[in-house]
């Protein structure tokens, strides 16, 4: 039972879309109306909000997952796999938010919270720091949804040498929900790879300067 409402408090915590709700109540925005993907993420608030109400917004995406996580660490041992449910509930709050008709936001800023809570016994969101600041600066993939989308795979990955089962598990269904919702996304994109600022590979046949992918 203590399990069961740790998750639903986690869940709820994260279905709040600030993004959607600051944008709103502070420069009357509708952030999903004018971003192209409809997404209620910090980075199309910096955008059509600006960057007080982006810096807000994403302290907001922050605590609400690392919040009801931290405090889980007080009542639930990371040692009972029931935490697994309650590490990933904020990001399946975000990512599948009833007071948005379940169609949430991306969840990545979720994501840091929530593996951030665990911070310092549990070193699980280095990798994600990692693989996030590598796919932005020297190795860039684009779209972003393909850079997210391989982020997440190698952090699940990365996870299995984690000692504990609730850890492992809780990541592979954070992954899980965060390649859901970016899915939808990758209709009609074209992936590139730049190395260093410059492009080796694309799925562009023949454009100058470019390398398509050879069979």
């Amino acid at each position: 039972m203590l399990a069961l409402g740790l998750f639903v408090l986690g869940f709820f915590s994260g279905s709040v879309l600030y993004s959607a709700l600051l944008p709103r109540l502070t420069k009357g925005v509708d952030v999903r109306a004018l971003a192209p993907d409809h997404n209620p993420g910090a980075a199309n608030v910096f955008k059509y909000a600006g960057v007080p109400v982006g810096i807000l917004a994403l302290v907001c995406d922050l605590a609400k997952a690392y919040v009801p996580v931290r405090l889980a660490l007080r009542w639930l041992p990371l040692a009972d796999p029931a935490f697994a449910l309650v590490l990933c509930a904020p990001v399946l709050g975000h990512a599948f938010s009833p007071f948005a008709h379940f169609r949430g936001g991306k969840a990545i800023a979720a994501s840091f919270g929530a593996l951030l809570a665990l911070l310092p016994g549990c070193t699980v969101v280095l990798p994600l720091i990692f693989w996030y600041i590598l796919f932005s600066t020297a190795v860039i993939i684009r779209p972003h949804a393909v850079r997210t989308i391989l982020t997440f795979v190698l952090v699940a990955a990365a996870a299995a040498r984690q000692p504990f089962f609730s850890v492992r598990m809780g990541v592979v269904l954070i992954a899980a929900a965060v390649i859901w919702r970016h899915l939808p996304a990758l209709r009609g994109q074209q992936p590139a790879l730049i190395l260093l600022g410059h492009t080796v590979w694309t799925s562009r046949h023949g454009s100058p300067g470019e390398r398509p992918m050879r069979p």
